[in-house]
């Protein structure tokens, strides 16, 4: 993990992907931790990474940034570093999906305490922003904080109408169960109500690195 401890962060990178046959998980996270002390570490506005893995045995990588110009040097820079040259020989290319997000809450930085991560992505051609972001307020006020195993929320923006709820948990099996009993909650099911239910894309994610 890389943990610059910044003010703030405005900007999630959100990468999965899986590893090449042959390819032990022991050597992708070595080759993250050398990727993140060596190639992110230096970088100005990136302060924090993680490298996760789900109950599928896939990967994921989050980078939080102060501001996409931060982001956007990372990914101009990526392709000249010889640790990301390394990472990139152990992973299959065709599998590699990336996302960036505009991170609602303002002054957000990570929690300390945390073991994995829910990361749902959904999409809504009828509610504002604004609606989102009230919803997703109440949301944490009403629900997520009923739970000692809440230790962070926000709702990231990829693009106008395309969303994300990102929570970080205490444990896996704690974090899966809320989010699952959702229905069971009126405050989360108005929540959900915002989006296309077509359109929800779920997961969770252990912390490896």
């Amino acid at each position: 993990m890389l943990n610059k401890h910044l003010n703030s962060y405005s900007v999630m990178g959100f990468a999965t992907f899986n590893k090449r046959p042959g390819v032990e998980t022991s050597a992708i996270i070595d080759a993250s931790l050398n990727w993140s002390r060596e190639f992110l570490g230096p970088l100005e506005g990136i302060g924090f990474h993680c490298l996760f893995q789900n109950m599928n045995g896939g990967f994921a990588d989050i980078i939080l940034a102060t501001d996409f110009e931060a982001l956007g040097q990372m990914n101009e820079d990526f392709s000249s570093s010889e640790t990301s040259a390394k990472m990139m020989q152990l992973l299959d290319p065709d599998s590699i999906k990336l996302n960036a997000m505009a991170i609602s809450q303002e002054g957000f930085t990570p929690p300390e305490d945390f073991s994995c991560l829910e990361v749902g992505f959904m999409k809504s051609e009828t509610s504002s922003k604004e609606q989102i972001l009230k919803h997703s307020q109440m949301l944490e006020e009403n629900y997520l904080r009923k739970f000692d195993n809440t230790k962070g929320h926000f709702i990231g923006e990829i693009e106008p109408g395309s969303y994300t709820d990102v929570t970080f948990g205490r444990t896996l099996g704690d974090t899966r169960k809320i989010c699952m009993d959702f229905d069971n909650d009126q405050t989360a099911k108005e929540f959900l109500s915002l989006f296309d239910p077509s359109s929800f894309k779920l997961d969770f994610w252990s912390l490896l690195a």
